[in-house]
C-alpha cells in the first residue's frame, strides 16, 4: 500500500524492502516522511497524500496525532512571508573528525527570499571545499507584541534544500523533526553490525544490536556503540541516542546497513566479538546490556565480555 512513497522517503534499502513486506500502519508511514532527510515541498504533498487514503481499519493509528505533521509544514512554509520580522542565517560546519560543529552567523536579512539567496551563494562559492560538512539554517524573529522580537522558526538547507522546519514550541502543535526520532519496526536481529551515516548533522556510526524486543516499543531496539570520547555506551536506536549524540540529527534507520568489520581495527574488533557472542540471541544481548551502566573504555569493556564469555563457558560446562 505504501511502496511509493517507502521508495522515496526511506533510503535504507534492507529496511524499506523489509516494510514493504510488513503490514505497516498510517502512523508508521506519517512518521518516515515526517523525520526524514527529504526536501520539505515532497514531504507536504507526500503526508496530504497520505490523509487521502483510505486505510483498513487495522491500519488505522493515532491519526489524530500525525495529521497535525503537514499542517505544521504549511504554518512554516507561511511564516517565511512574516513582514515585520528579521531573517538571521547560519551556517553548522563539522571539520574533519571533529564532532561538534562551529557556527558562523552570514547576516541578517528582511526578507526570507534575502536570507536564502545568502545560502545560495555561499555554497556555490564553497562546492570545492573537502573534508567538511555543511548545513544551514534561517533563523525567523518574528515582531512581538512590544519592542521585542521573537524567535519564531527555524529552517534547516542540506545541500541547497529546505529539508526540516520547525516552529517554536508554544504554539498549538509543533513536533521536532530534528532529534533524530523514529519509532518503526525493523529487519535487524540481535548480533547485527550496522553502519550509518549522519550526513550532514554527523559523521558514520557503528553499532551492533543487543535488543529487538517487541520490534513495535520506541525504545526495544537497544545497541552497542563507541562514542567519539572512546567510550562504549548502549542506548535506544529508535531514539536516536546512540553513539555521539547531537543537535539536530536525522535518524539512523535512514541510513543503516550491515557491516562487515574490519578485524585490524580495534573498534571493529569489538564489534564483532559482541556479534559473536551474542549470535542472534537475545537474552545474551541482555547479559551485555545490563553490564553497560555507564561509558566504558576499549579495555573495561574488553573485561566485561571476557566475563561473560567465562560465564556462558561455565553453565555450558553444568549442562
Amino acid at each position: 500500500m505504501f511502496e511509493t512513497l517507502l521508495d522515496e522517503f526511506m533510503p535504507a534499502e534492507d529496511l524499506r524492502e523489509y516494510l514493504k513486506k510488513g503490514v505497516i500502519s498510517d502512523s508508521y508511514m506519517a512518521d518516515i516522511i515526517f523525520y526524514s532527510p527529504v526536501p520539505v515541498e515532497k514531504k507536504r504533498k507526500a503526508l496530504l497524500e497520505l490523509e487521502q487514503m483510505d486505510f483498513p481499519e487495522d491500519r488505522k493509528l493515532f491519526k489524530e496525532y500525525w495529521i497535525k505533521y503537514r499542517p505544521s509544514i504549511e504554518e512554516a512554509l507561511k511564516l517565511r512571508r512574516t513582514k515585520d520580522a528579521i531573517f538571521i542565517v547560519y551556517e553548522q560546519t563539522i571539520y574533519g573528525d571533529d564532532v561538534d560543529s562551529e557556527e558562523w552567523m552570514h547576516g541578517i536579512f528582511s526578507s526570507y527570499a534575502a536570507a536564502e539567496a545568502c545560502i545560495k551563494k555561499d555554497i556555490k562559492e564553497k562546492k570545492d571545499e573537502e573534508d567538511q560538512m555543511s548545513w544551514y539554517e534561517i533563523n525567523l524573529w518574528a515582531k512581538g507584541d512590544s519592542d521585542s522580537y521573537v524567535d519564531t522558526c527555524t529552517y534547516y538547507y542540506i545541500d541547497g534544500e529546505l529539508v526540516y522546519t520547525e516552529v517554536e514550541l508554544g504554539n498549538d502543535f509543533h513536533e521536532s523533526c530534528t532529534d533524530g526520532e523514529l519509532r518503526i519496526p525493523v529487519s535487524y536481529k540481535p548480533g547485527d553490525i550496522l553502519i550509518a551515516d549522519r550526513y550532514p548533522f554527523g559523521r558514520k556510526e557503528k553499532f551492533v544490536v543487543l535488543q529487538i524486543g517487541d520490534n513495535r516499543d520506541c525504545c526495544c531496539l537497544q545497541a552497542l556503540c563507541k562514542k567519539a570520547d572512546g567510550t562504549w555506551e548502549v542506548g535506544a536506536v529508535k531514539h536516536g541516542m546512540i553513539g555521539s549524540i547531537g543537535y539536530p540529527r536525522v535518524s539512523v534507520l535512514y541510513t543503516a546497513k550491515k557491516y562487515e568489520p574490519d578485524l585490524s581495527d580495534s573498534e571493529d574488533t569489538i564489534l564483532a566479538k559482541v556479534s559473536e557472542m551474542v549470535a542472534g540471541d537475545e537474552k545474551r544481548g541482555t547479559v551485555i546490556w545490563d553490564e553497560m551502566c555507564c561509558g566504558k573504555n576499549d579495555e573495561e569493556l574488553m573485561t566485561i565480555l571476557d566475563g561473560i564469555v567465562f560465564s556462558i563457558a561455565e553453565q555450558t560446562a553444568d549442562n
